[in-house]
């Protein structure tokens, strides 16, 4: 890690003043490794880039290796920012505005390889599905029954230029009241790629019924691609692999703060009211992009299983060695999967408001009650735009007037592409959060300070989690419906209680130094935090559901409703039944498995579940932490 910064301030008068300051911060982390064994020590042929970090897994038995991999990042970040103060008379105004260029190379990443096996039969024979004649098994499968591994131009060199300006007025129109006004531009610039690496995909240039032959339609790249764009790829006039909207952004700022007068109220002396505005932007973490290096045309997940990995055996248990960049097809035939950044992603929007009043009650002590609320847009999530539709004799989809299991394939929106393989990491959902806040506290007198807070408050998202700058974990249940999956989001606390103090315990006026230094400088110390459990959502696997998304949430059983599912008692009385299992369709009190309400013409496919989004909490928490401390002064 290498810093340093120079800052600069320049006062020209009494009502005008400079501030400067240049910084640049460099960051490496190193490569993560955990490399038990090569293919190579076991006789396995693996392609280039593929002999470390494998992993042997035997169903039910072992796993060897895996849960490692290589990647080494450094950061590299020059900013400037700078900024002026005038006073004149009622007002202070406040300009300023940088600019930060940030450089981020990414190197030397590799993933783990994999073989399956489902017996140590299987693992020890390691033969293809072949006659026995010709060196197989004798069966249709191969011993290896699934092969996984990641081969790819994974390197990437991006850069971006962020820049900002601002204006500010604080207004004080009288003794008690001060107005704060503002405005802030930020922009925040995508992601470029010098290696010109960045690509994407754009559902509505992809064919929804592509030939047999296959289609390359949809795919998206950026304009400095390395090789000649092949016929029916997008390219961009840009190098951040989407289309780079809603890059400049403006967020207003208001705020005041209002000194009552005693001829207000009664006793209104001692009382400020605060409140304020703001909207913010902010740049999403790293984490979305990095996935997008494993995805076409630079690199292939290849996930091969059952059937289609007949030809492996286990010293050649992986597809050959591919060169890049290359465009997969889609067709009629295939089950495809990608995940990309939306063409449209915007940066998420906040805006943030609150109002409290903060009095002082005498004798060192400070109530303080207001709410705080935050509205959040164009949040992060990760949904499949590749839903299977339903069809009916009024409405057929390729023909299909019924829906069944067997046709999830053909109801789909593109053909080519699994039901939930459509990835698609967008700016669409919403957040809400509404919190009422009081706090009493008492500053250090009379050796004690203290400070005792409470926070009634809810938080919801139409995804049932942290939506602000994100990962890129899925949806739940139905994927193109956000009413749907509107909930309490995952880190909802409707109560919390936090009680902090410091009491420096009384010592002696002892005229011996020894004594002195042992009975003086204590003091207790303490924090203890109350609050409610989080909320949980029910889940499970629906592996028949008739849209063709397995990970869904559980069906109530008829006649339940949330409030039966929590079971009574303590929670060490509940370890083997925190929930009422007869509530979840299928289940009974000692067994069953769940279920989901049959409605394809098959007798088969399945309907979402009717559950909700944070409809039961896990167990409230109680944590108290006490420390003693002892202060002794040495004098040298």
């Amino acid at each position: 890690m290498r810093n340093f910064s120079i800052a600069h301030t320049y006062a020209f008068s009494s009502r005008l003043l400079n501030q400067a300051e240049v910084g640049f911060h460099r960051t490496e982390a190193p490569t993560i490794q955990q490399e038990l064994f090569k293919w190579s020590d076991v006789g396995v042929n693996a392609p280039t880039g593929e002999d470390v970090f494998p992993e042997i897994l035997v169903n039910g038995s072992m796993t060897l290796g895996g849960n490692g991999q290589g990647l080494n990042i450094i950061q590299k970040h020059l900013t400037f920012q700078d900024s002026l103060t005038y006073i004149r008379g009622r007002h202070t105004f406040r300009f300023g505005g940088g600019v930060t260029r940030s450089h981020l190379d990414l190197s030397n990443f590799h993933f783990l390889s994999g073989a399956v096996f489902l017996s140590w039969a299987d693992f020890l024979l390691g033969l293809p599905g072949a006659p026995v004649a010709s060196g197989g098994n004798g069966t249709a499968f191969s011993n290896v029954f699934q092969s996984v591994d990641l081969p790819g131009l994974l390197d990437r060199s991006w850069q971006l230029k962020d820049r900002n300006a601002f204006a500010q007025d604080d207004i004080r129109l009288s003794s008690s009241l001060t107005l704060n006004i503002g405005l802030r531009y930020e922009r925040l610039e995508n992601l470029g790629d010098k290696l010109g690496r960045n690509s994407g995909f754009d559902v509505t240039l992809a064919n929804p019924n592509p030939p047999a032959a296959g289609s390359v339609q949809g795919y998206v790249v950026s304009k400095n691609l390395p090789i000649a764009v092949p016929s029916g790829v997008k390219q961009l006039d840009n190098t951040y692999g989407i289309l780079g909207v809603h890059q400049n952004n403006f967020g207003p700022r208001f705020g005041f703060a209002w000194h009552m007068p005693k001829s207000f109220l009664r006793f209104t002396d001692r009382m400020v009211v605060r409140g304020g505005y703001g909207m913010y932007f902010t740049r999403a973490t790293g984490q979305p992009f990095i996935q997008l290096a494993t995805s076409p045309p630079f690199a292939l997940l290849r996930s091969v299983a059952s059937t289609a990995n007949a030809a492996a055996t286990f010293a050649n248990p992986f597809g050959p060695n591919l060169t890049f960049p290359q465009f997969p097809t889609y067709s009629p035939t295939t089950l495809r999967t990608v995940t990309f950044i939306d063409q449209n992603y915007r940066p998420p929007v906040t805006q943030q408001f609150g109002l409290n009043i903060q009095t002082d009650l005498g004798h060192s002590f400070v109530l303080e009650l207001g709410y705080v609320g935050t509205r959040g847009t164009h949040q992060i999530q990760n949904h499949s735009l590749n839903q299977a539709l339903l069809a009916s004799p009024s409405n057929p989809i390729r023909g299909q007037t019924t829906n069944t299991v067997a046709n999830i394939g053909l109801r789909v929106p593109i053909q080519g592409f699994t039901a939930p393989g459509l990835n698609d990491v967008d700016s669409s959902a919403s957040s809400w959060y509404h919190g009422l806040d009081a706090s009493l506290t008492k500053r250090l007198s009379k050796r004690l300070q203290l400070l005792a807070a409470y926070t009634f408050a809810h938080a919801y998202s139409t995804t049932g989690r942290s939506t602000a700058a994100g990962g890129t974990s899925g949806v739940n249940g139905n994927q193109n419906d956000p009413r749907a999956n509107y909930g309490r989001s995952e880190f909802d606390r409707e109560h919390r209680f936090v009680f902090s103090y410091v009491y420096q315990l009384p010592g002696t006026h002892n005229s011996n130094a020894f004594v002195k230094g042992l009975l003086n400088g204590w003091s207790l110390a303490g924090v203890t935090t109350i609050q409610s459990g989080a909320p949980l959502t029910l889940t499970g696997t629906n592996s028949r559901n008739v849209f063709g998304i397995t990970g869904d949430r559980a069906q109530l059983a008829p006649g339940c409703t949330y409030a039966d599912l929590a079971t009574s008692g303590s929670v060490q009385s509940r370890r083997t039944g925190y929930f009422n299992r007869v509530c979840i369709s299928g289940l009974t009190a000692t067994g069953g498995t769940a279920s989901w309400p049959v409605i394809g013409n098959d007798g088969l496919a399945t309907n979402f579940g009717n559950s909700g989004v944070g409809i039961v909490f896990g167990p409230g928490q109680n944590n108290s932490d006490i420390a003693i401390i002892k202060r002794t002064p040495l004098h040298l």
